[in-house]
């Protein structure tokens, strides 16, 4: 739950009941090996999460499904079964000249206690938790959840060309994107640094349909290989 305060500024209220499994695939397995040392800790896996989150947001966008210019400011607190989140982020548009819009995006996240690996694979957000680090919401061009860590760092630039617009009815528009992210290790401080990230680019078609149903199709590449990406929101 949302409510506006004044303003663009609005306070955020949740609760969330999950529960996750994993199972390890035939072969060889990374999953398999850090299950039976212990480093994935048995009792977590299956895993039952009660999770409540709070936090503060300052949105100013124009449109919350297709942004053309304005700025979504997050800091947010959760508490889950034996762990706490700690998440800031920022995104901007801005709308040089009519066909073109540029996107930007900062976000960070530390946890505390001892996160299960069904948690550290979840990034909090305003709207919902999203994978991270790696996936269409975090690093397009790796698997989902591809890096995992108790800390988190995710950014991103987009440039998005419309090449038919109607307003309020129809966009098709060409985007190139650069994609980067990292995480943090037990007892390693999340912060901000240009060390140790791992980064991705591509491009999409996006079709906009009225003003609440966007389609995004594209390919992203890493330096572990690439990945189609399907989505009907913006990365972000």
């Amino acid at each position: 739950m949302q409510h506006r305060v004044f303003g663009p500024v609005r306070v955020l209220l949740g609760a969330a009941l999950t529960r996750s499994s994993f199972r390890a695939l035939p072969g060889p397995s990374v999953f398999r090996e850090d299950l039976a040392s212990g480093t994935v800790d048995p009792r977590t896996v299956p895993f039952t999460d009660k999770v409540i989150r709070a936090g503060v947001v300052v949105d100013t966008r124009d449109n919350e499904i297709d942004p053309h210019r304005g700025l979504l400011l997050e800091a947010l607190l959760a508490s889950g079964t034996g762990y706490t989140r700690t998440t800031a982020g920022a995104a901007v548009e801005l709308h040089p000249f009519e066909p073109l819009v540029l996107a930007g995006r900062v976000a960070g996240e530390a946890m505390g206690g001892s996160p299960p690996l069904a948690a550290q694979q979840e990034m909090e957000s305003s709207e919902l938790p999203f994978l991270a680090v790696g996936g269409y919401r975090s690093l397009r061009g790796y698997h989902d959840g591809r890096f995992v860590g108790h800390g988190k760092l995710v950014g991103g630039l987009e440039a998005r060309y419309a090449v038919l617009w109607v307003p309020s009815l129809i966009e098709l528009r060409l985007v190139a994107f650069y994609d980067a992210g990292r995480v943090f290790g037990p007892g390693e401080a999340a912060r901000l640094t240009t060390r140790g990230l791992h980064g991705s680019g591509g491009g999409e078609v996006a079709v906009r349909l009225l003003r609440n149903s966007l389609l995004v199709v594209g390919y992203g590449r890493g330096s572990e290989g690439g990945q189609l990406l399907f989505g009907t929101t913006w990365s972000y």
